[in-house]
């Protein structure tokens, strides 16, 4: 599958109400000129009823051979696992589209600034830069230092 779209388009699926503060951090540092769909996933809920009605709204918001990367937080957990879901619909459809699991707030800027990027670019670029974002105070420390 080759998207031909110039970008690509984010969905964040994670545990509620991890959505709702990550939207609040993006609004409170002015990144929120990208369009993205966000899910805050509560317990109990139908996993499949709501993957459904993300791919239906996915589907509803995408450009023609627009991809679509689905951000979640914890491989295993009932976002993950409806994520999933919705990524084996959407590619189905014929959809190129990926899962990232194990966000955080740098990975979803990451994303959100460089959805332009082409697809696999993007992609590496964003576990790239989750990894970085992961550091022991003291190796910061021991670099600003020498």
């Amino acid at each position: 599958m080759i998207s031909n779209s110039p970008d690509t388009f984010v969905v964040l699926c994670v545990h509620s109400p991890m959505h709702k503060a990550y939207l609040e951090v993006i609004e409170h540092i002015g990144e929120n000129n990208t369009k993205f769909l966000g899910y805050d996933i509560v317990a109990d809920v139908e996993p499949e009823r709501i993957a459904n009605q993300i791919f239906d709204e996915i589907l509803g918001t995408i450009e023609e051979k627009q991809s679509v990367l689905v951000l979640t937080d914890l491989i295993g957990a009932t976002p993950y696992n409806i994520s999933k879901s919705v990524l084996e619909k959407l590619q189905k459809k014929g959809v190129q589209s990926d899962l990232i699991s194990g966000i955080n707030m740098g990975i979803l800027l990451t994303a959100l600034r460089s959805h332009s990027l082409p697809f696999e670019e993007l992609k590496q670029k964003i576990i790239l830069s989750g990894r970085k974002c992961m550091k022991l105070d003291s190796e910061v420390n021991d670099k600003a230092e020498s």
